[in-house]
């Protein structure tokens, strides 16, 4: 059983970003957050970059609740 929880922010181009958020309740599930933001992360979040399979860039980031 896990009860951690996050919340998960990403920055992406506008097409992508549409896409993330038209599937935002299924990635909050599958990542166990309670909140998923497509837009700018706090300052102090832990973030990863990477490319998505269309080359777009992503930031994740997310914190630990």
């Amino acid at each position: 059983h896990v009860s951690d929880r996050i919340e998960l922010w990403c920055e992406t181009d506008d097409a992508t970003a549409s896409v993330l958020r038209d599937h935002a309740a299924y990635v909050r599930e599958q990542v166990l957050a309670t909140q998923f933001v497509v837009g700018a992360a706090p300052v102090g979040a832990f973030v990863a970059e990477g490319k998505v399979g269309n080359g777009a860039a992503v930031k994740l980031a997310l914190e630990k609740r």
